[in-house]
């Protein structure tokens, strides 16, 4: 099988799966504030209120509810997903989404960024799709932007048993298990190195690593 065609179809079915059931999902700790703050917080030395963030894979815009806490103010979020941008316009009327996919982000995002999130948006990633994807962003970073990646199991809580069920099928397709070695690897592959920090965020769910463009 060609694997860029398995790629693009692992991506489909993602999207599918997102356009139907946006209304529904939820990042875990999508509501909690001040865990995502704690995300962001080894990084707020190096950013200010003019830094401008991209949040890659953004989904409902969830992260914006840390990202406010910590003093971000100037954001894109960006998502394959057009249900799911829906959903983040009317949570968060007044930033800035939009529609787009990872491999061709300079046509999407022509400004250039200071910092950059993924929450979690590597679950749907494959080692064979992830240089593109990493390559991608790397495109509309300023060299010594700064980041950070959130890893680990599945992290959103589907309400409904039907939904579950769908998620569990989708996962069992498109879902990446990475470890901190494999991304750190693909990462430096594509321009970035990694910062290590005493205050990375941890749990069973969310394992927070910070990058930086070089």
């Amino acid at each position: 099988m060609n694997m860029s065609s398995a790629s693009e179809r692992d991506l489909e079915t993602t999207i599918q799966f997102y356009d139907q059931h946006a209304d529904s999902y939820e990042w875990g700790l999508g509501k909690n504030a001040e865990v995502q703050k704690s995300f962001i917080s080894p990084l707020q030395p190096e950013l200010n209120s003019d830094s401008l963030l991209i949040d890659l894979c953004c989904g409902k815009g969830s992260f914006l509810n840390g990202l406010n806490a910590a003093g971000i103010v100037r954001y894109i979020g960006v998502d394959a997903s057009e249900a799911m941008l829906a959903e983040a316009r009317q949570r968060f009327p007044d930033n800035d989404f939009r529609l787009g996919r990872a491999e061709s982000l300079a046509s999407v995002v022509p400004e250039t960024c200071d910092a950059f999130s993924v929450i979690h948006g590597f679950t749907h990633i494959s080692p064979s799709a992830a240089h593109k994807f990493i390559k991608g962003l790397r495109a509309v970073l300023r060299t010594n932007a700064v980041g950070v990646v959130i890893i680990g199991a599945t992290s959103g809580t589907p309400k409904s048993t039907v939904m579950r069920r769908q998620w569990r099928d989708v996962s069992n397709v498109v879902g990446v298990s990475w470890s901190v070695k494999e991304l750190r690897k693909c990462f430096e592959q594509s321009r970035f190195k990694r910062i290590n920090t005493t205050t990375e965020y941890q749990d069973p769910d969310n394992m927070a690593l910070y990058f930086r463009a070089i």
